[in-house]
Order: structure tokens, then C-alpha cells, then sequence
């Protein structure tokens, strides 16, 4: 039933301020990123993607709250990175007195300070004290809270940017915004998706929210055939569901990127040169990683990855490789990391320059 819902608003958020249609959401036994890709497209195509922008408020609360999250626990007067210039303001020092006014940022104590201070600089000032060295971070802390006067060590400790409470409130508020804001999602996008649930009076949370914005990129990208950006959407996915410990999940959307991968489709329906392909390292690890939280045999691998490959040949235009050629690359690449995808040029379909199906260009390297 949860699934149900979730397609349901989905496809709802695709028809945001789209009038001229009132037409019924077909509904769906799993979330979009499970469905059939016909099942995608017979729903879709009523549907064009329109968000509507942020408020200004609300986009200078996502500007508060991001640089919030971004200076927590940081030492006010170490450098910070240079992009801090580009994503906030030249003038991001400016925003850090605002958010200190506002009541979001505070200089941590002395005491609540050493929670942010690294093992080594810990055990400094322990040695400057002739205590014990050993034990976990948490051990070190409680050792110089209990044996040592704070006025003695306070000029020792660096001053450090803490969120107060209500700046924890504000960081948890717009953490899906956060959580986001470095990959490809529009903020627009994200804000009509939050808007739309809140309507729905349907689940708002950070992981429901995330998974319903990558599921509608994956639909929309594969409608618009921009395959390296639906390839990756899949990847985006499978990295959130592996930190949300939903291993079965995310192994199969791993899976969907390795075979984008080996099929050499790019951006506006292009198919690359050979010489590009390749299943990148991380993949490779993360699939071992997921291979052992799961402990699945070879054959359920196998399973798995036809049945992955299968759904994602029904709507792309070409592959270098058919999925069970594609099976054995893979499970060679995790045995071999640095694999030479020369050796399997010969088993390799070749793209057809003249082919109305997608676009290739001769490549000479």
C-alpha cells in the first residue's frame, strides 16, 4: 500500500500547475523505480515536469540552514574551503553574524568544544597533563573532563562554531535540501515535491522526499533520453538506500548503473566511443560491500542482474553488449578491479552511424 502512495504522488507532483489535464494517476503495486519502464511511460506522458520556485524565504532558509550544517563544530578561525565563496556569498562571513544573531550559531563552551577536537589535539592536551593516553575519543574527553580544571586548558581550545538548538531545528527542517544540494536536483524541484506531500497531507520525510525526486529524474531523463544522467540517478539512488541499510534495493539499482554503463549511451541520445567504457572502481567496491551485507550466491547474482538489465532494455536504444556478456564483464571486474575492456571489444555490437534510433559519430584516438 505504501508503494501505491508513493507512485501516486509522484506522478501528482509531475501535473503541478499543469491545468489543462485532470486526468487520474494510474496507480502502481511498487515505486516508480521498480515499475516497468511501460508502466512509466503509459502513466508519464500525460504529465509534464513544471515545478514552481521557492519563496525567497524559504530559499534564504535553505541558504542559512546549508551554511549552518556546513560550520558546525568547524574552528572559527581555521580557513575554510573556497567554494564556501561560490555556493553561499563573497560575503559568507557576513551570513555567519547573521545566523549568530538570529539565535542559530553560538560559540561552544569550553567544555562542549573538546566534542570537536581530534583525537591527537585530545591527547596533547592529556599529555601535557601526565594522563593516560589510551581509549576511544568519548574516553579521552570524559578523562580531561574529570581530571582536569577547564580554566587550566581553556586557552587551549580553539573557538568553535555550535549550532544552538533552534539552529538544529532550522538544519533539520531543510535537511533534504542539504542533503542534496551538491548533486543534480533542482531546489525548485525538491521544494514542489515537500509542497505537494504536505497537500497530499502524505509522508514529508527526508527519505521519502529524496526517493520520489531521484525516482521522478530517473522517469523524466529516461523520457528525454539523457542516459548519463538516468545512469547516474541510479547510482544516487542505490548510495542513499545503502546508507539507509536497504541492501537488497540498492544492489539493484547498482546494478542498473553497471549495465548503463557498459551499453555506451551518453547525454541527447548518444552512444560514445568504445574506447570510453569502462565500470568505474566504485562501483566495483560497493557492489563487493553490498555482495557480503546481503551474502548472496552467484546464481541469485546472476538472477538479479538479468532481471535489472532486462527492464532497462525495453526502453534503451543500443548497448555495446547484451546483458549476459554483460553479466560475466561484471563479475570479472570484481574480480579484477583494473579490468581492460579491450578484451571483449570483440564480442562488442557495433553503433550504426546512419541508425534514426539514436546518434554515434565516428571516433578516431
Amino acid at each position: 500500500m505504501e508503494f501505491i502512495v508513493i507512485l501516486v504522488i509522484v506522478f501528482s507532483i509531475y501535473k503541478i500547475y499543469k491545468s489543462e489535464t485532470n486526468k487520474t494517476i494510474n496507480k502502481s503495486k511498487h515505486l516508480i523505480i521498480n515499475t516497468t519502464f511501460e508502466q512509466q511511460e503509459e502513466n508519464s506522458n500525460e504529465y509534464k515536469s513544471r515545478y514552481q520556485d521557492a519563496p525567497r524565504e524559504v530559499r534564504r532558509n535553505i541558504q542559512f540552514s546549508s551554511l549552518l550544517n556546513a560550520i558546525n563544530g568547524r574552528n572559527a578561525k581555521s580557513d575554510f574551503p573556497y567554494y564556501f565563496t561560490e555556493r553561499y556569498s563573497p560575503n559568507w562571513q557576513n551570513l555567519v553574524q547573521k545566523l549568530i544573531e538570529n539565535g542559530y550559531l553560538q560559540f561552544a563552551s569550553p567544555i562542549d568544544a573538546l566534542q570537536y577536537l581530534i583525537i591527537p589535539e585530545l591527547k596533547s592536551i592529556l599529555k601535557n597533563n601526565n594522563l593516560k593516553l589510551s581509549g576511544k575519543k568519548s574516553e579521552l574527553i570524559e578523562r580531561i573532563k574529570n581530571n582536569i580544571p577547564i580554566d587550566k586548558i581553556e586557552h587551549l581550545i580553539p573557538l568553535i562554531y555550535q549550532a544552538t538548538v533552534s539552529g538544529e531545528e532550522l538544519i533539520k527542517q531543510y535537511e533534504v535540501y542539504i542533503m542534496l544540494e551538491n548533486s543534480q536536483y533542482n531546489l525548485s524541484e525538491i521544494y514542489a515535491t515537500k509542497q505537494e506531500l504536505e497537500r497530499l497531507n502524505q509522508n514529508t520525510s527526508t527519505d521519502n522526499i529524496i526517493q520520489i525526486v531521484i525516482s521522478n529524474n530517473i522517469l523524466r531523463n529516461s523520457q528525454e533520453k539523457n542516459w548519463s544522467d538516468f545512469m547516474f540517478n541510479y547510482y544516487d539512488l542505490s548510495i542513499y538506500q545503502t546508507q539507509k541499510s536497504n541492501y537488497s534495493e540498492a544492489l539493484n539499482n547498482l546494478m542498473r548503473f553497471v549495465y548503463m554503463n557498459l551499453t555506451g549511451l551518453s547525454r541527447n541520445n548518444t552512444v560514445e566511443s568504445y574506447t570510453l567504457l569502462l565500470i568505474p572502481p566504485a562501483a566495483i567496491r560497493n557492489t563487493d560491500k553490498l555482495m557480503q551485507k546481503l551474502l548472496i550466491d552467484n546464481n541469485e547474482f546472476n538472477e538479479r542482474f538479468i532481471e535489472n538489465a532486462s527492464e532497462l532494455d525495453k526502453i534503451i536504444p543500443f548497448t555495446y553488449f547484451d546483458k549476459y556478456i554483460a553479466l560475466e564483464i561484471y563479475k570479472d571486474a570484481l574480480k579484477e578491479p583494473d579490468l581492460n575492456m579491450l578484451r571483449y571489444k570483440k564480442y562488442a555490437n557495433k553503433p550504426n552511424p546512419n541508425s534514426k534510433l539514436y546518434k554515434y559519430y565516428e571516433f578516431n584516438y
